[in-house]
């Protein structure tokens, strides 16, 4: 597990000067720096994802995490082999609750 990866997604996650859009985007960029894969996160409206912010280009993918009833992320790859996948879904889903 990347520590300082997670020491990254915690600082931004508990920076309130931070709005929700700022703290997702710098998260994916965060992701995409250390897992090397383009993430978009979407809010979820019945069938319809909507993107509200991402690292890198647009995605064009059907591999879905679903963080919360009302949240989720789009990746290019599936994030399932990786072994640290759910405590980085763990931070992400504590900025989405907050």
């Amino acid at each position: 597990m990347n520590h300082d990866l997670i020491k990254q997604l915690r600082e931004i996650c508990d920076d309130d000067k931070l709005s929700l859009k700022t703290k997702l985007a710098r998260n994916s960029e965060g992701l995409w720096s250390f897992l090397k894969v383009g993430i978009c996160f979407s809010e979820v409206k019945g069938k319809r994802w909507s993107y509200v912010a991402r690292s890198g280009a647009a995605i064009c993918s059907n591999n879905r995490i679903r963080l919360t009833d009302n949240w989720g992320i789009v990746t290019e790859r599936n994030l399932s082999l990786n072994e640290n996948i759910q405590a980085y879904l763990d931070i992400l889903r504590k900025i989405i609750i907050l």
